[in-house]
């Protein structure tokens, strides 16, 4: 018979002394071991109670609370908790089985692909899918659901998460003698290359304020052509020629005279403070994993004509006040440093900063660590 673990538990009829052994005896015994072994290869196993407050199925997911119980949540991308996978299901209140490690086959709301990650949805027991990575991602599907809602896909689990320590020559990001954070113009002639010139006045904003210390950096900021609706990467900026050069000369091919081009993010569109505008930032370099769901890092900001003059994070989505991270300037002409945590969503979060004046900010982050996603 073919083995029903894990399921539920084998059951064998008893042998004794001098009882004729058959070959279905000893191939079932060799089938229940290939499914402990099959399972034990896929899967980290933890029996706890089912409290969800109903009957939970395998292939649903959840989180284990703080009294070691299996809960259901309707939240989307439902973040700093313990997930799991049910392997073995039950009414409210029994014993089930879940998975944390390994692989597992989950249910899903939607359709997805071999390589999409996957997260809690506002469906009890399923997940929900995205291309990209972001901090409450618990697993990557290692086959595509065509089903729709209610389909299934086996995945990778990503229920972990480790600190690793990191260290580079270049920033992540850093702009000194800069005014405060906004840029917008149009378009001047054609492309040449990976080069594309703009129109001054500008529509907002100062040159200046998009002029990176070093094309190397581990992030670039996103150059977004509001026109065309594309986007492309800073690499550096010369503000006597008007030009701007961005990493990929494909990125910008169609893009065509009096274009609008800004560095305003397109997500978190509320001002910072007045006239400054948070920007986007996308971390490009392989220094940072592609699993890390967060960096640290040092924030190192002056001003060198006043104070009271705010750098501010923000995760990359629209705003919340209350996840602004804004650091202000005391002393006026002095480096001030913090370090803390930002969230990636996608690579990206957004940056922006006020100056007390022309060309007075400088801002710099400076990479530390990073948590990174794990099976």
């Amino acid at each position: 018979m073919a083995s029903s673990y894990p399921g539920s538990v084998d059951s064998f009829d008893t042998r004794t002394t001098g009882q004729v052994i058959a070959a279905s005896h000893v191939n079932d015994l060799q089938n229940a071991m290939v499914a402990v072994q099959t399972y034990a290869a896929k899967s980290s196993l933890v029996k706890l109670a089912n409290g969800s407050g109903a009957a939970v199925a395998a292939n649903d997911c959840g989180y284990i609370d703080e009294a070691g119980e299996f809960q259901t949540t309707t939240t989307e991308a439902l973040g700093g908790v313990a997930w799991c996978v049910v392997v073995e299901g039950g009414a409210n209140g029994a014993d089930i089985i879940v998975a944390r490690r390994g692989q597992a086959t989950i249910e899903l709301d939607q359709n997805c692909s071999a390589g999409d990650y996957l997260y809690t949805s506002t469906t009890a027991g399923r997940a929900t899918t995205e291309t990209f990575v972001k901090p409450a991602v618990f697993a990557v599907a290692l086959t595509a659901n065509s089903s729709g809602a209610g389909g299934t896909c086996d995945a990778l689990l990503l229920c972990g998460r480790i600190p690793l320590p990191l260290s580079s020559d270049e920033n992540v990001f850093s702009v000194n003698g800069v005014s405060e954070s906004d840029w917008r113009a149009t378009q001047n002639g054609a492309v040449a290359g990976a080069v594309v010139t703009y129109n001054t006045p500008l529509t907002s904003g100062s040159e200046d304020s998009i002029e990176v210390e070093s094309s190397g950096e581990l992030g670039k900021l996103v150059l977004h052509n509001t026109t065309q609706g594309e986007t492309a990467y800073i690499s550096s900026v010369n503000t006597g020629a008007n030009t701007i050069t961005v990493t990929n000369a494909d990125d910008i091919s169609g893009w065509a005279n009096n274009d609008v081009l800004e560095v305003r993010s397109q997500t978190n569109t509320t001002a910072l403070i007045g006239t400054a505008y948070y920007l986007d930032l996308d971390i490009t370099s392989t220094t940072i994993p592609a699993l890390a769901t967060a960096i640290d890092v040092q924030l190192i900001y002056k001003d060198t004509g006043g104070t009271d003059e705010d750098f501010s994070n923000h995760p990359y989505e629209s705003n919340d006040n209350a996840k602004r991270w804004t650091e202000r300037t005391y002393v006026a002409n002095i480096n001030h440093s913090s370090a803390i945590r930002i969230g990636l969503i996608n690579r990206r979060f957004c940056v922006g900063w006020t100056a007390s004046g022309a060309g007075t900010a400088l801002y710099r982050i400076k990479v530390a660590g990073c948590i990174v996603a794990t099976p």
